[in-house]
């Protein structure tokens, strides 16, 4: 005659009920938090070990990519600070360079919630993070020829 293994009776799991929240408050947040902007790293190329930084921007289920002109090595980036790292060595990247990119980045970043609104579309994005782009490059070239 064969043993029977005999396995313990499996428990019943409780059921958990998630909280409850009146409608207001619910509606209430869904208006006032919709869009997030998001950044991302992108290498295409394995000859350029520079990649390209590219915003996101999630609205429901509207999901706008576009890149940038701006490059930065992997190495330096921050992501919770969304830029360089403090312990980047001013020797590889001089410091004004540092605090014109992270600038440059904020900027976009507030100029994006600032403007967004529902008809806003990869194009438009595009558009308006050229604008930025180009607004730092005309400030920039305005320091540079400025007479001393």
């Amino acid at each position: 005659m064969g043993t029977q293994n005999t396995f313990p009776k499996r428990k019943k799991r409780e059921r958990k009920t998630f909280p409850t929240f009146p409608t207001e408050t619910i509606v209430q947040l869904n208006e006032t938090y919709l869009m997030k902007v998001s950044i991302l790293l992108r290498k295409f190329a394995k000859s350029n070990n520079k990649p390209k930084v590219y915003f996101r921007v999630r609205d429901g289920k509207k999901d706008l990519k576009s890149a940038t002109n701006m490059y930065i090595y992997e190495e330096y980036w921050d992501s919770k600070t969304l830029g360089y790292k403090r312990t980047t060595p001013p020797e590889k990247v001089p410091l004004s360079i540092q605090k014109a990119f992270n600038n440059k980045i904020k900027t976009i970043v507030a100029k994006i919630y600032d403007s967004y609104t529902d008809d806003l579309d990869n194009i438009g994005l595009s558009k308006l993070i050229d604008e930025i782009e180009k607004s730092f490059s005309t400030e920039a070239q305005q320091e540079v020829t400025i007479p001393v």
